[in-house]
C-alpha cells in the first residue's frame, strides 16, 4: 500500500466511525445535538491516537448506554434528574472558563449620578452574573430571567440600563463599554441556554482526562503505538495506563449503578453499612461491586484485544500485556469504591416526603440521609476517576 494513502486510512476510520457512532446515539436518543458533537470528537480523537483507545470508549459507551435504557422504568422511580434513553444534559464549562478568562471586567462600585440621585452599582464581575444565570436556568429554565432579576445581579444591570437609556453623563466611556459587553454576553447566554441543550459536563467528567492523557501519548510516541513496557518508558506506560484506569473506573462505576439498582439487594451506605434507599448516593450492593469488577473487565479485555491486533510487541512482553484484564478490573471495583466514597461524604442525598424520592439538594421538605452537599455527580465523577487513573497509573509503573 502506498504510504502517503496508508497515513490517511487511521484518520479517515476515526472521522467516519466517531460520526457514524455519534449521529446513531442521537438518532436514538442517547445523546443530545450538543453531546452527540462532542461524543464525536472525543471519539475521533481516541481512534485517531490509537485503535485501542477507540475500543474503550466504544466498551465504555456502548455497554453504559445499553444497562441505562434497560433500566429506565425503575430510574424513573428513584432519580429525579432521570431523562428518557439515559440522555444527559452536558453544560459547555468551557464557556465559563473563557469567560472568566476573558471577561473579569465590573461596573464601578461607586455609582452613578442621575439628576442629583445616585444609581448603584455594585462591583460584580461578570463571571458571577454568567454563572448565576446558569446556575438558575439549570434549576429551573422558565423561571430563569425572573430569578436573576429579583438578585442583586439583575437589578444592577437594569439600574444602569435605566440610566443609560435617560442620557445620564457617565463621565466614563469605559463603564458604558462594560454595561453594553455585560447585556450583550449575558443576553447571548440566556439564549443560547434556552434554545439549544448541551451535553458537555458529562463528556468532560468522563472522558475529558482520558483526552488529554491520549493527546500526550500522541505527542510523545509521535503517532507510533507502544507496548505497556516501563522499561522501554516510563511516561508512556504511566500514561497508557491512566488511561485504562479512566474508563476502567468509568465504566465499572456506571454498571454498579445500573445493575444495583436493578438487583433486590437493599444498598447500604459504604461508610456505616446501615440499609439505605435506593438512590442514596454511597449506596452499595453486593451485586452492584461485582458489576463494577465486571464494567472495569471488559474495557481491560477491549484493550488487550486490540492491542494484540494492531500493536507489535516483543515476544517477551505479549503475554505480560494480559495482565491489563486484571488490573483493569481492580481499577472499576476501587474507582466505584472511590466514588461510592465521595458520594457518601461529600454529596447530599435526601429523602423528599412530597415527592417520595431520593434527591440531592436541601430543602424544607427534605429529610437528610447521609453527605456534605458539597459535590454533584458529576464533580464526584470527575474526582473518583482522576484518583483512579492516577493510581492506575503508578499501579502499570510497577507492573508492567
Amino acid at each position: 500500500m502506498d504510504s502517503s494513502l496508508s497515513q490517511w486510512i487511521q484518520p479517515l476510520v476515526a472521522v467516519s466511525i466517531g460520526f457514524l457512532i455519534a449521529f446513531r446515539a442521537h438518532t436514538k436518543k442517547s445523546l443530545s445535538t450538543s453531546g452527540a458533537l462532542a461524543g464525536f470528537f472525543v471519539m475521533a480523537l481516541h481512534i485517531f491516537v490509537g485503535f485501542r483507545f477507540g475500543a474503550m470508549i466504544f466498551a465504555f459507551f456502548f455497554t453504559s448506554s445499553a444497562l441505562t435504557k434497560k433500566g429506565q422504568d425503575m430510574k424513573k422511580k428513584i432519580d429525579p434528574e432521570f431523562k428518557q434513553g439515559g440522555q444527559r444534559n452536558w453544560f459547555v464549562s468551557s464557556f465559563i472558563v473563557v469567560s472568566s478568562c476573558c471577561c473579569q471586567c465590573s461596573l464601578p462600585t461607586s455609582g452613578i449620578r442621575t439628576q442629583g440621585a445616585r444609581v448603584r452599582t455594585p462591583a460584580i464581575p461578570l463571571i458571577h452574573r454568567v454563572e448565576f444565570l446558569v446556575t438558575r436556568l439549570l434549576d429551573k429554565k422558565k423561571k430563569l430571567w425572573f430569578n436573576f432579576m429579583e438578585s442583586g445581579s439583575g437589578s444592577s444591570v437594569m439600574d444602569l440600563c435605566i440610566a443609560c437609556s435617560a442620557g445620564v453623563d457617565t463621565s466614563a466611556k469605559r463603564v458604558k463599554r462594560q454595561f453594553a459587553f455585560n447585556a450583550v454576553l449575558v443576553g447571548s447566554v440566556a439564549l443560547l441556554f434556552f434554545t439549544v441543550e448541551y451535553d458537555m459536563i458529562q463528556v468532560l467528567s468522563n472522558s475529558g482526562i482520558a483526552s488529554v492523557l491520549v493527546v500526550a501519548i500522541w505527542v510523545l510516541t509521535e503517532g507510533k503505538d507502544r507496548c505497556l513496557n516501563s522499561k522501554d518508558s516510563a511516561l508512556i506506560t504511566s500514561l497508557i495506563g491512566g488511561v485504562i484506569g479512566h474508563y476502567s473506573c468509568s465504566n465499572g462505576d456506571t454498571w454498579s449503578s445500573e445493575i444495583g439498582v436493578l438487583s433486590d439487594d437493599r444498598p447500604r451506605l459504604i461508610t456505616t453499612f446501615k440499609p439505605v434507599r435506593k438512590g442514596t448516593n454511597g449506596g452499595v450492593t453486593k451485586t452492584g461491586l461485582l458489576a463494577a469488577a465486571a464494567g472495569g473487565s471488559v474495557i481491560g479485555l477491549s484493550y488487550v484485544l486490540l492491542e494484540l491486533l494492531t500493536v507489535r510487541c516483543g515476544s517477551d512482553r505479549v503475554a505480560k500485556q494480559l495482565l491489563v484484564i486484571p488490573v483493569a478490573t481492580i481499577a472499576g471495583l476501587g474507582g466505584s469504591i472511590i466514588d461510592s466514597l465521595l458520594g457518601a461524604t461529600l454529596q447530599f442525598s435526601g429523602f423528599c416526603s412530597i415527592r417520595q424520592k431520593v434527591v440531592g439538594k436541601p430543602g424544607p421538605t427534605i429529610k437528610k440521609i447521609s453527605g456534605l452537599a458539597i459535590l454533584d455527580n458529576n464533580a464526584v465523577n470527575f474526582v473518583s476517576i482522576l484518583l483512579t487513573t492516577i493510581l492506575t497509573s503508578i499501579a502499570c509503573l510497577y507492573i508492567f
